[in-house]
């Protein structure tokens, strides 16, 4: 869990074209000036881009400036944090031959904060110049998009009207920016126009592809969705609607993805007292990773009562963990540090966030061989402190081979509204599976707008003394589960950190996860499978869908039907998948009055599920009504629908599903859908 960060977040090249460069140094060491314009052509103060900068928002700010310079080969932060100081100059330093210029920007008006960095045309800066900050972020975004466009073959990207609309509008922009000469007003302007376009552009290309990619190219064991458990501390059956949860928005049959469960454990309390929800998950389909020791239990700022951080208490509790923990209750995975890069962590001595992961990475591997072994980085490029809690600064001091030949997975903790990733999203993942080759990589930890880290917002711009809606953390987890996925070696995983507070009591927050799981459909990726009749479709390629939550939500999908007075009917539908949904006539449209129902239990094959015959009366309308009317965590596929006659013609509108859901209605999109497994 990350507790605090002293940070200012950024980081990443991008190649840029179009940059006017007009030195004012003889050779490396010389000063790099920049200028800023907004959507208007105004001239901005350094006062107005530092306040910018800071990410004021609606409120909140960061109470520091997002600047610094960083290597382009290796995405090492150079020298200390804001070069810019409080003005808009900074000497450049005379090691490496070459550096980026990176900050924090709102670079949209929908996306809120990215990274925008600064890299002279991909050479780096390695002599002074005045630079157009919008007109040259702009070109740069440009290039590096094309370059990210090019490189999607395998599967090609296939553009959605909304990246197709934001792409060209930024073209139109830069033509302008680059016609407009010697006016570095215009420049300026429709550079700030055309960023606009391209961060919009750059992130609906990397949430699209990601799940085409994923399963198109990753097997489905290597495809996690994966959320944190942290609050049941194993106390009574307070982890099992989390669990219940979990299991209904990933699972699917056959399987697309693989569902993962993170249990953060309290080095406080018995190890053995948390064998009973990993077994329970374990029973649910689902994977599990423990985390022996979070973060927070070795912030050096406030110690944790009952734990002490010291090398010794941190190896104890994995040998607790691996002895502890067997059986259907031994873990598919130890996370061996968490957030190991943090500046709160305590480092004393021989008593290291790196000793920790040595020795943790190192007893895992000799005491629970094949369970994967798992390191996270804290997202961060640049600290208000020094390089060297910087991501790939701290990796390349602090993990030499010897460590990480123990580990098999290095994920990210990512929290946005401290470290914006946007635009720079691909460059950091792309190179972190460069420094850690071999090792697959992903999203170790996820969350958003979290009480005391408030500075820059992405998506939805909110107050900094504002709790954040379902609404404001959907479009943050759809972005980033989907967009890990879109890359060579990537788990994906996510692992939203909130999940038993914000995820469980939602529905709709639900839906957006189950989403994510529909979307990687039923490519093979080298290890899934599935369609058609043998499927999550008993005939075709659509269905009904209903993802049930742990308690009865009474959602329904529902469609009336035309009868004959005076007949009697009857009603079936097929069905698969895990739980019960209630399959009900109503004879009126108020839904009072029942003509015949049923209870339908889904099981991994399909099957037929008939309700009793029924009178029509003097009706000429009854109401079809599949509703999740039972307790119990499950996905139900329901298909091939029928309502008539006993050998009549089938009174049902789309019964198959195959028109999508004309004719049906969902009082709940998140429980209900009609969707293409």
């Amino acid at each position: 869990m990350i507790r605090r960060l002293l940070l200012v977040a950024v980081v990443l090249p991008l190649l840029l074209t179009g940059l006017s460069l007009h030195p004012n140094g003889a050779g490396r060491g010389g000063t790099l000036t920049l200028t800023f314009y907004d959507a208007n052509g105004t001239l901005l103060t350094a006062a107005q881009v530092h306040t910018i900068a800071k990410g004021p928002g609606t409120g909140q700010n960061a109470g520091y400036d997002a600047d610094a310079f960083v290597d382009p080969a290796t995405l090492e932060m150079v020298g200390g944090p804001n070069p810019l100081g409080s003005g808009l100059s900074a000497a450049l330093p005379s090691s490496p031959a070459a550096v980026d210029l990176a900050m924090n920007w709102p670079a949209s008006t929908a996306n809120g904060y990215s990274m925008v960095v600064l890299d002279n045309g991909g050479a780096g800066f390695s002599t002074g110049g005045t630079v157009n900050f919008t007109f040259a972020a702009a070109n740069d975004a440009k290039r590096r998009l094309d370059a990210a466009l090019a490189a999607r073959t395998s599967p090609t990207y296939s553009h959605s009207a909304a990246f197709d609309a934001a792409y060209d509008a930024a073209v139109g922009y830069l033509a302008l920016a680059n016609a407009a000469g010697a006016s570095e007003s215009t420049k300026g302007k429709n550079g700030s126009l055309a960023l606009d376009r391209l961060d919009v552009a750059t992130q609906l290309m990397l949430k699209e592809y990601g799940t085409a990619f994923a399963s198109a190219n990753t097997a489905v064991a290597d495809r996690w969705l994966g959320y944190t458990i942290d609050e049941s501390k194993a106390t009574g059956t307070k982890y099992k609607t989390p669990v219940d949860t979990a299991q209904a928005i990933t699972t699917a049959i056959p399987a697309t993805e693989t569902g993962w469960v993170r249990f953060v454990l309290d080095p406080t309390v018995t190890t053995s007292t948390y064998a009973n929800e990993i077994s329970y998950a374990h029973a649910h389909g689902l994977k599990v990773m423990v985390e022996p020791v979070d973060s927070a239990y070795c912030d050096a700022s406030s110690p944790t009562p009952g734990f002490t951080c010291s090398l010794s208490a941190y190896h104890q509790a994995f040998v607790n963990a691996t002895t502890q923990l067997t059986g259907t209750a031994a873990p598919d995975a130890y996370e061996v540090g968490n957030e190991v890069n943090g500046d709160w962590l305590l480092s004393s001595g021989t008593n290291t966030p790196a000793a920790r992961v040595a020795d943790a990475a190192a007893w895992v591997t000799a005491n629970a061989p094949g369970a994967g072994r798992v390191l996270t980085l804290f997202w961060q490029l640049n600290t208000a402190g020094a390089a060297g809690t910087s991501v790939f600064n701290w990796s390349r001091a602090n993990l030499p081979a010897t460590v990480r030949a123990d580990l098999d997975t290095v994920l990210l903790s990512t929290y946005v509204e401290q470290a914006p990733l946007g635009l720079g999203f691909d460059e950091v993942m792309t190179q972190l599976r460069t420094e850690f080759t071999g090792k697959t990589i992903g999203i170790g930890e996820l969350g958003y707008w979290i009480q005391g880290q408030r500075y820059w917002w992405a998506y939805s711009n909110i107050a900094s003394s504002s709790a954040p809606t379902v609404a404001d953390l959907q479009p943050v987890a759809d972005q980033y589960y989907r967009a890990s996925l879109g890359y060579q070696g990537s788990v994906g995983g996510g692992f939203w950190w909130n999940f038993p507070s914000q995820v469980v009591p939602s529905t709709a927050f639900q839906g957006t996860f189950a989403a994510v799981r529909d979307s990687l459909g039923s490519g093979s990726g080298g290890g899934g499978g599935g369609g058609g009749g043998g499927g999550n479709t008993h005939g075709g390629t659509w269905a009904g869908r209903a993802v049930l939550p742990a308690t009865a939500s009474y959602k329904d999908l529902y469609q009336a039907v035309t009868v004959s007075p005076s007949t009697t009917d009857t009603a079936s539908v097929w069905v698969k998948g895990s739980g019960a949904v209630k399959v009900t006539v109503w004879g009126n449209a108020s839904w009072t009055t029942s003509l015949a129902t049923v209870k339908c239990t889904a099981g991994g094959t399909w099957s037929q599920c008939t309700l009793p015959s029924f009178s029509t009366g003097s009706r000429s309308k009854v109401y079809l009504d599949l509703e999740s009317a039972y307790n119990g965590a499950g996905t139900v596929y329901v298909d091939d629908v029928v309502l008539g006659t006993s050998g009549g013609a089938n009174l049902v509108t789309n019964p198959d599903f195959e028109s999508g859901a004309t004719g049906w209605s969902s009082t709940d999109a998140a429980v209900w859908s009609v969707v293409q497994p």
